[in-house]
């Protein structure tokens, strides 16, 4: 585990998140999760903007009240229909699958 820093706190929690990309670069998604600290958190509702690249890399940009932007960085397998998250500040490790 790295240092929190003077004042800051660590937390490990699970969560699971549904976000629909509206194929115009915007994107909602709702948050649902728990935390080893915190305990469990009431569904956060996330919009934000996306962009994709010709080489599969993609960009997504949430924009959450109350707290500073987050920028997520993946790729995008699967001839479209998934998608890894990389490597953040915060450990974040995200696989997701596109449901029709």
């Amino acid at each position: 585990m790295f240092p929190a820093g003077p004042g800051v706190q660590l937390e490990q929690s699970v969560g699971l998140i549904l976000r629909v990309f509206d194929g115009e670069g915007g994107f909602t998604q709702s948050i649902s999760g728990k935390g080893a600290i915190a305990g469990p958190g009431p569904d956060l509702q996330v919009s934000g903007k996306y962009s994709a690249n010709a080489d599969c890399t993609a960009t997504v940009t949430s924009i959450i009240a109350g707290v500073p932007v987050a920028e997520i960085r993946m790729v995008i397998v699967n001839r479209g229909k998934e998608f890894r998250v990389s490597p953040q500040p915060t450990m974040i490790v995200g696989h997701a699958r596109k449901v029709n």
